[in-house]
């Protein structure tokens, strides 16, 4: 009985919604021209995850505290507007859900502050919790504890705003990839890598803590499936951007079944027999969205290499 907004704003790990959190326009649907005059046609809108969303952290009040008990209230008064600015740009990190540059050098500042002071303060001593609860889940009404996990641990931290930096990239790069400049198809490529990357510096960043409870899309198998996705979009944008230039079927197939495989390598997880990634996600969809995402790719790279056979190419021959 829900409608379908409803169902997009609440399915995990939904394709973004027609206007996004942002209000922007529903990306059109990549489509390639295959044996002639003919086309064939993907899925819509993209497969990129939600953000993760956080409680406020009091770092101020915490660590002002912290360093008038263990050095003098001097010190925690020297330190006490750097410690405000830091807790309003958290503020700022949790608010930014408009896919913007602006945003993600917003995220990638406060990372950088975290990183800076990580190993100043004895942050297990300073007893801070980083609350962020799960992008599958989410806050629960069952449970105050369920669908989070509040650790003192600043790679914690660092690892879920990495998360929703990599977010955020992804769906500027999907918006660019709907653009009819080509040289915004190349930027869209950029993001998506970029998403890609710092999908991989949050994994690593998690599997410091291996041994805390973290929640399932702070798991190893779910960040590497988010860093595959991200790089089988951003190779996406390379066949688009080939195929809207008219290039030979040839390369058209070589660039389809590369996105093919990293389609596959993200929904290996998912598919295997008795998968726990595919029990958190608690979505039966989202495996087969990307199962669709990879036998579409795949059937345009036979029938691009069909059609190049057909004009004597042979697939091999064409640069």
């Amino acid at each position: 009985g829900h409608s379908d907004s409803r169902l997009v704003a609440t399915a995990p790990f939904s394709r973004v919604s027609e206007r996004g959190e942002g209000g922007g326009s529903c990306p059109r649907r990549a489509r390639g021209r295959a044996c002639g005059s003919k086309e064939t046609e993907f899925p819509g809108n993209m497969l990129i995850p939600p953000l993760k969303k956080s409680q406020p952290a009091d770092i101020a009040d915490r660590v002002g505290k912290y360093l008038a008990s263990t050095h003098s209230p001097e010190e925690a008064a020297h330190h006490a507007q750097a410690l405000q600015e830091l807790q309003q740009l958290r503020a700022k990190c949790l608010a930014a859900v408009e896919p913007s540059a602006a945003n993600t050098d917003l995220l990638l500042k406060y990372w950088a502050q975290l990183a800076l002071v990580e190993n100043r303060i004895d942050w297990a001593a300073v007893n801070i919790q980083f609350c962020w609860f799960d992008v599958w889940k989410g806050a629960s009404t069952f449970g105050s504890n369920a669908g989070r996990t509040a650790l003192s641990s600043l790679k914690w931290e660092q690892a879920c705003v990495l998360f929703n930096c990599a977010v955020l990239h992804a769906r500027i790069g999907e918006r660019e990839l709907s653009a009819s400049d080509s040289d915004q198809v190349k930027q869209a490529s950029l993001n998506f890598k970029k998403a890609a990357g710092m999908f991989c510096a949050s994994r690593q960043l998690a599997s410091a803590m291996s041994g805390e409870a973290l929640t399932p899309d702070m798991g190893q198998d779910c960040l590497s499936m988010m860093e595959n996705l991200s790089l089988a979009h951003a190779q996406r944008c390379f066949y688009e951007k080939a195929s809207r230039e008219n290039m030979k079927a040839g390369i058209l197939a070589k660039l389809a079944a590369g996105v093919a495989d990293l389609y596959g390598a993200a929904h290996a997880p998912l598919a295997e027999a008795d998968s726990q990634l595919a029990k958190q996600a608690g979505n039966p969809k989202w495996s087969k969205e990307l199962a669709v995402e990879m036998l579409c790719f795949r059937a345009a790279s036979h029938t691009r290499m069909a059609a190049s056979m057909e004009e004597g190419g042979g697939g091999e021959g064409d640069k």
